[in-house]
């Protein structure tokens, strides 16, 4: 009987401490729940905030005031440029009063106004408690009325958020302003600062605007609301706020908790896969990777571009896509789609979504054409078989403008349907765009008060099919429940820790875009692992984060760091694909920089690809390298179709990189293979297909020959065919001095004869503006005359301060030449006398407002074999020329070792030194841009030359833009200067703007 008992006893116990130790299990996965929803919900609000303020910039747009003013808090602040509001209602009638121009009521911006403004970059940081947050965003606007006007403006929100009873609204909206500037001259500084007056309104602010920060140019930075994301606690998004004990829950079923966390992790998941794939589709478009576009939608996708109807069905697709071009870029051929701002709503149950996003392109043909266009995708998602595909495309334009008139004085229509593959459909709706208002129809509900949008009566969409595209208001969803809680639970956790590694990562990617933008060298480099690398514009790998920052501060910085007063240097980071690796400690981004820089009296903007690495170190995203692919660089002033740059910096002589370039390039019209480090996201291929070469083209083709110039009058093109390769000084002259001024100049300072070396012959006219200015390219000419005659000037000749008045015209400094000459003086004389020149510009030309950063050589005939020995020589020794660029016109290059040469008077006799004294070698590495001009009627061994260093360059993978001039002598291409006929100096001006947009 004892016995028995002992054993009840026995089983009693086992059965207690087995239900003690299931408690403590369920205790156990309980709190542990309560920390991933804790982490979830973080995650939910980093989500709401960014679709918050890119809702914030979709409203703006078009003029929805009253869906804008709601995502205020009651007691808001909006410190904007005509002032502080206080109070949502106060925002409310600032916003249909002072930005609207009407009463209150009415929406909209009506026709022929343009108000679009994009909301990028954000860094986003919750507050410990999950209550506040804080966000920095990129503005940029482009602003205007038909007819009228078109305005730049850029700028950076620093925005204070706050949630009331569950939802995230704006507590406090700080815009500072970056620049501000018509579209005539782009974001120039101009010469005279430009008067703000006060605007009268009719809503006055509540407060006066106090900003320390005025912007461009001025030299501020918008103040950051965080520390540096690579060494301090900023680096995560959030701090995991303390879970609250899900105590009214805890009878609830472990399972079905569980199963409910994990479905909305799915949906955190799901949500950032779409924004990835709308911004591979727009990759993908840039390369005009049709293939790769198409295999992006489901079989039976749809795609409505404009007004061209709708193809149905992923054969059809591919066709249509061909109307757009043939597949792969052609050199020449800029193509670029940016996917900014995007929206997405995924569905309760996660099977289907939709998406707004906003594409500004830049796209035409290298001397052809160059189009701004806008517009707004509401496209269709849908998941089959665990991957999201593009169920349907619908692409709004909101304007197509030409890119040298601006969106002021043109306005194209939206394209029509092709009359070669007509449409499976016609449009879905009938609609025109810029200048007449449209909004395209949202698919999403307000954020705050989750009501339908209220649209204005001048360009609403039509009813019925904005009504169709509107998520419901509310959609119930059975959760699938999960099997082993525990499993799904630490699948859960890991999920929810990557979603969270994606935000940190954009939040690094995007302060780097900031600090960039300001030149805060150390902050950028303390962005980078320890043994992080960088590798820009070609200048070679620089290794380690001592070397980066090294690299930033001497190369870039030049010793200083800071933002400089008069000078732009946007960077603005766009559209990232982040990829997180499996082990979730390393990923890799593919990011878009654009770029808005200015010096002083030049604007000019770029683009680029970073293909970027990164790694966990010590629990902190950083980068392990960063790698970006200059795309194009281009003047301000004739855009990339007119003004595009091709060449790159190349490696610095100051600081030679660790390695050498990963990959050698030509930017645009050259189009070169970027590589992507993701598969398609549907069908997995990676094969791009390839470039379409065309050949390095001069900007005057030999096609040209025989034709006579715009500018050049016809009895002057029989004049100097009659003479021909002849080098007839008196005649020549006499056709060209007839139309040139004689001193005295008007409008122009000369300063002649002034010392740049001991020699009598080493002396030097400037020709600037009267008022000098500052921060002006210099044009350097340094004459012909085969090495033992020539002057930079004669008394009673116009040549060559033709070439001097021509350059203060368009806005530069003129400095004119004299050198030693042979026999007395032979080689290397003319290296010898470029040096001390070079070092005289560097110390002294700033005084005569010219830049010494953008000083440029122009060597005509003799004075261009100087130009280029002194490019070789630097060059040959590693040292820096101190010259932005170099136009070679007419020069020659090699000397041949088995004869003497006709310009053995310089070069000497001596054959054997010929192949050290020539200085082709040395033209196909100098990291110098070049010029290469040359004339038809030139003597032919001058044709040769120019053709053989074009042919050799090109041979190298570093083409040269090059001109023939038709119709000119070797004599007439420079005494043409300054004339109607610009075929000489018309391509010189648009070098010296763009190689000096790129000059460090």
């Amino acid at each position: 009987m004892r016995a028995k008992l002992s054993l009840l006893a026995a089983a009693f116990a086992a059965l207690a401490f087995g239900s003690i130790d299931a408690a403590r299990g369920s205790e156990g996965l309980h709190a542990r729940l309560d920390r991933l929803e804790a982490e979830v919900a973080a995650a939910e609000s980093v989500h709401a905030i960014k679709r918050l303020q890119r809702a914030y910039g979709y409203y703006l747009d078009k003029g929805m005031w009253e869906d804008l003013a709601a995502l205020f808090t009651e007691d808001a602040v909006a410190s904007y440029p005509a002032g502080v509001f206080i109070g949502r209602e106060s925002i409310r009638r600032h916003l249909y009063m002072n930005v609207g121009g009407g009463e209150v009521g009415r929406l909209g911006l009506g026709d022929g106004r343009l108000y679009n403004h994009m909301a990028l970059q954000p860094v986003i940081h919750l507050g410990p408690d999950g209550t506040t947050a804080k966000g920095r965003w990129r503005v940029l606007a482009m602003l205007g009325t038909y007819g009228r006007n078109a305005t730049w403006a850029e700028g950076v929100y620093e925005i204070e958020y706050a949630r009331e009873s569950g939802v995230w609204k704006i507590r406090r909206l700080d815009y500072h302003a970056g620049f501000g500037a018509p579209y005539e001259t782009g974001w120039v500084a101009p010469e005279v600062p430009r008067a703000r007056e006060p605007r009268k309104l009719a809503h006055p602010p509540d407060a006066e605007r106090k900003d320390a920060c005025e912007g461009f140019p001025k030299a501020c930075i918008a103040p950051f609301h965080y520390g540096n994301p690579g060494t301090t606690d900023w680096a995560r998004v959030w701090s995991t706020p303390a879970p609250q004990p899900a105590t009214a829950r805890r009878d609830r079923e472990l399972r079905q908790r569980a199963s409910e966390l994990a479905h909305r992790v799915t949906l955190l998941e799901d949500e950032l896969r779409i924004e990835n794939l709308q911004r591979v589709y727009g990759y993908y478009l840039d390369r005009a990777m049709w293939d790769h576009v198409a295999d992006l939608f489901t079989d039976d996708g749809t795609i409505e571009l404009g007004q061209r109807g709708v193809y149905v069905g992923k054969q059809r697709i591919r066709r249509f896509l061909d109307l757009l071009g043939p597949q792969g870029l052609e050199d020449g051929w800029l193509n670029d789609h940016l996917q900014l701002q995007v929206l997405v709503t995924v569905a309760p149950d996660g099977a289907t979504a939709r998406a707004r996003s906003r594409e500004l392109a830049m796209t035409g043909v290298h001397g052809s054409h160059g189009l701004w266009s806008e517009g707004i995708y509401e496209n269709a998602f849908v998941k089959e078989n665990g991957v999201w595909k593009l169920k349907s495309v619908r692409y709004f334009p909101t304007f197509i403008t030409d890119y040298d008139q601006g969106w002021a004085k043109d306005a194209k229509p939206a394209p029509a349907a092709s009359t070669e593959l007509p449409p499976d459909r016609p449009p879905t709706e009938l609609y025109e765009i810029y200048p007449k208002a449209y909004v395209p129809p949202f698919h999403y509900r307000n954020p705050v008060t989750g009501g339908a949008p209220r649209y204005p009566l001048v360009g609403a969409p039509d009813r019925r099919l904005a009504a169709a595209v509107l998520e419901p208001a509310v959609r119930r969803v059975r959760i699938p429940q999960v099997e082993d809680v525990e499993a799904a639970l630490a699948d859960a956790e890991r999920r929810v820790q990557r979603v969270k590694d994606v935000h940190e990562i954009e939040n690094l990617e995007n302060a780097y875009g900031y600090y960039l933008d300001k030149n805060l060298w150390n902050d950028l480099a303390d962005l980078f692992a320890r043994d992080g690398s960088m590798e820009l514009a070609q200048r070679g790998v620089y290794r380690g984060r001592e070397r980066v920052r090294e690299f930033l501060l001497k190369v870039f910085g030049r010793g200083t760091e800071g933002p400089v007063e008069g000078r732009l240097g946007n960077h603005i980071k766009l559209q990232p694909v982040i990829t997180l690796d499996e082990d979730g400690t390393t990923a890799r981004v593919r990011s878009r920089m654009l770029q808005q820089m200015s010096f002083g009296t030049r604007a000019s903007h770029g683009g680029a690809i970073y293909e970027n690495e990164l790694v966990k170190e010590d629990g902190v995203w950083k980068f392990r390298k960063v790698h970006a692919y200059n795309t194009f660089t281009a003047s301000y002033e004739g855009g990339w179709a007119r003004s595009a740059n091709r060449q790159v910096p190349g490696p610095s002589s100051d600081l030679p990189p660790d390695a050498p370039p990963t990959l050698t390039f030509e930017m645009f019209p050259a189009i070169y293979d970027i590589p992507f480090h993701y598969a398609n996201p549907v069908t997995g291929r990676t094969e791009t297909p390839p470039v379409r070469r065309k050949e390095s083209s001069p900007v005057t083709t030999e096609d040209t020959a025989g034709s006579r110039p715009a500018g050049m009058p016809p009895e002057i093109e029989a004049a100097l065919r009659e003479i021909g390769p002849r080098i007839e000084g008196q005649r020549t002259a006499a056709l060209y001095a007839p139309l040139h001024p004689k001193e005295p100049y008007e409008g122009v300072s000369v300063t002649r004869d002034v010392a740049y070396g001991p020699h009598p012959r080493n002396v030097l006219d400037v020709f600037t503006s009267p008022d000098r200015g500052r921060d002006k390219p210099v044009v350097v000419f340094i004459h012909g005359g085969g090495f033992t005659r020539g002057a930079k000037s004669t008394p009673g000749s116009p040549f060559y301060d033709n070439v001097m008045l021509w350059a203060v015209a368009k806005g530069l400094v003129g400095v004119n030449v004299n050198y030693r000459l042979a026999p007395e003086h032979q080689f290397p004389s003319g290296i010898e006398d470029l040096e001390a020149l070079v070092r005289w510009l560097h110390a002294n030309i700033a005084a005569y407002g010219g830049d010494p950063r953008r000083i440029f050589l122009w060597g005509h005939s003799a004075g261009a074999a100087h130009a280029a020995d002194y490019l070789a020589h630097m060059t040959r020794t590693g040292r820096d020329a101190g010259v932005a660029g170099a136009i070679l016109t007419s020069g020659f290059y090699e000397l041949d070792p088995r004869e003497v040469s006709v310009w053995k008077a310089y070069y000497g006799d001596d054959v054997s030194r010929y192949a050290e004294r020539s200085s082709l070698p040395g033209l196909l590495e100098t990291p110098v841009p070049l010029l290469v001009t040359y004339a038809e009627l030139d003597p032919e061994s001058f044709r040769v030359e120019a053709t053989k260093l074009i042919e050799a360059r090109r041979k190298t993978g570093r083409s040269v833009p090059h001109v023939l001039l038709p119709a000119h002598s070797h004599l007439s291409e420079t005494y043409a200067v300054g004339t109607a006929d610009e075929s000489l100096s018309g391509p010189v001006l648009d070098f010296i703007r763009t190689a000096g947009a790129n000059a460090p």
